[in-house]
């Protein structure tokens, strides 16, 4: 089985391929889907809840600073590796991925990994506290804020893996830690930068 097409939301198109095969008796191929905003014709929250048939009263106001106003997104399934992925790319926010497979470690379980890159810088400047602590002329600003989430512990090769996958998706999307190929532990990281007038300092939680 060899079909393209295409999937349309509120004028927009999701490109569509689905390929499937037999190996072995076992069933192979994958499944991709991408889409790409026309210049700034993003696509919003409320355009796919009325793609799926909701009324406009049964879906909540989304204030402005907080709208989904998505660039492109991505889709990619193997069947026969059993590997998920999926990419979302914000105006507003930054870029999201989840990606799921199974890990060999942990008997095969499934493995879930979710990444937020976040391209909004946050000003303290004007925090009542830090306000009365700096000069005016200097600033303290967080930006390249990244949070990535796993359901349990990810070794190197694992982590290889994922970030594979995670690649297939498009260029940018956060990646599983691997430094020194020890991947990374269960739970949440969150790493982050902090600039104080012309100092930058690093900052890295879990």
């Amino acid at each position: 089985v060899d079909l393209k097409g295409c999937l349309g939301i509120n004028e927009q198109n999701f490109k569509l391929q689905l390929k499937l095969t037999k190996s072995q008796g076992e069933q192979t191929g994958f499944l991709r889907a991408s889409w790409a905003a026309i210049g700034t014709k993003y696509l919003k929250f409320e355009d796919i809840a009325r793609a799926f048939n909701f009324n406009d009263h049964e879906i909540p106001i989304i204030p402005e600073g907080l709208n989904l106003a998505l660039k492109s997104a991505a889709l990619t399934y193997d069947f026969g590796k059993k590997q998920l992925g999926i990419g979302l790319d914000s105006a507003t926010w930054g870029r999201a991925v989840f990606a799921a497979m199974q890990n060999p470690s942990n008997e095969n379980k499934w493995q879930f990994f979710f990444g937020v890159a976040i391209n909004q810088s946050i000003t303290l400047t004007h925090l009542p506290v830090v306000e009365n602590f700096i000069p005016k002329d200097d600033k303290i600003e967080v930006n390249q804020i990244k949070v990535v989430l796993s359901s349990y512990q990810i070794d190197g090769k694992l982590a290889d893996s994922l970030n594979a996958l995670i690649a297939t998706l498009g260029s940018n999307y956060p990646q599983a830690p691997n430094s020194d190929n020890k991947g990374m532990p269960g739970g949440v990281s969150f790493s982050l930068n902090v600039d104080f007038g012309s100092t930058h300092l690093p900052v890295v939680f879990g």
